[in-house]
C-alpha cells in the first residue's frame, strides 16, 4: 500500500494514520482511522470534492458492462526539469499505448502551449476540454496561461433521462496541496471528479492512472466509484 493510502478498517496493523501515513499518537481509540482533527478535516474535504453524490450514473440496464479507462498526466513537453526523473515523455508512444490498451476510453492532460504538437497525435474523435486553473502572477511579455487542455477519447455515453449538467470546461482555480506527498502539477479532487464524469465512469469500472505521482487521482477514484457511500460518514 502506498504511503498515505486510505485504510478501510481503522489505522491498520502498522499503526499509521489513514490519511497522512504518519504514526498514530498514543491514547487514540482503537477504531480511530486518522491521527487527529487536521487529517480528519483534510480527508473529509478531499472526499467531499471527489464524491459522486448528486451526480447519478448508477450502473444498470441490460446493455451495461464494466469499462476500463486510463488517465495520463505525464510531465508536459519541455517541463521534465520540474521532476526528479528529468525525463521527457515520448507522447507519440504514450498515445499509441492509450489507443491500443484502452478502447473503452482514456484522457490525457497537457499544457496549452503543447496542444498544437500533442493533438495531431490523437485520434480524430478526441474531444478537447478545458480546465481554467489557478494562475501564479509573474512578469511576462505575453498573456499568462490560465487553462490546461484535457484530451478525452471514448468513454461511456451519458444518460438522457434528464437535462445534462456536465460541460467540457471546468472553472476551478483553487489550489490543493494538503494531500500527503503532493507534487508539482497535482490535480485537485474537483478536477478528478470532472474527469471521471467526462469518461462516464460508474461504480464497477476500472481506472489505470499511468502517472500516479501523489496518488490523488486514485484516492478520488475510490471515493467516486464507492457504491452507496454516505457523504455524512466521509
Amino acid at each position: 500500500m502506498e504511503r498515505g493510502a486510505e485504510s478501510r478498517a481503522g489505522a491498520g496493523a502498522d499503526g499509521c494514520c489513514g490519511w497522512c501515513g504518519g504514526p498514530m499518537p498514543g491514547g487514540m481509540r482503537a477504531e480511530a482511522e486518522v491521527c487527529g482533527p487536521r487529517c480528519r478535516k483534510r480527508r473529509w474535504r478531499f472526499r467531499r470534492a471527489s464524491s459522486r453524490i448528486g451526480q447519478g450514473g448508477e450502473p444498470g440496464g441490460p446493455a451495461w458492462r464494466p469499462m476500463r479507462f486510463a488517465y495520463a498526466d505525464p510531465p508536459y513537453p519541455g517541463k521534465a526539469g520540474y521532476y526528479v526523473e528529468r525525463q521527457e515523455v515520448d507522447h507519440g508512444a504514450l498515445i499509441e499505448q492509450l489507443v491500443a490498451g484502452y478502447p473503452d476510453g482514456w484522457a490525457l492532460s497537457t499544457a496549452a502551449s503543447s496542444l498544437r504538437a500533442v493533438l495531431p497525435l490523437c485520434p480524430a474523435s478526441t474531444r478537447v476540454c478545458a480546465w481554467r486553473r489557478a494562475v501564479r502572477w509573474t512578469h511576462s511579455r505575453r498573456a499568462l496561461s490560465a487553462w490546461e487542455p484535457l484530451l478525452v477519447v471514448g468513454g461511456r455515453e451519458l444518460g438522457t433521462n434528464e437535462p445534462q449538467d456536465l460541460v467540457d470546461a471546468l472553472d476551478y482555480r483553487g489550489r490543493y496541496d494538503s494531500v500527503p506527498g503532493a507534487l508539482v502539477g497535482m490535480k485537485p479532487p474537483q478536477f478528478a471528479t470532472w474527469l471521471f464524469r467526462l469518461l462516464g465512469a460508474q461504480p464497477g469500472d476500472e481506472l489505470d492512472d499511468l502517472y500516479p505521482g501523489s496518488g490523488a487521482i486514485r484516492r478520488a477514484w475510490e471515493t467516486f466509484t464507492a457504491p452507496g457511500a454516505d457523504l455524512a460518514e466521509r
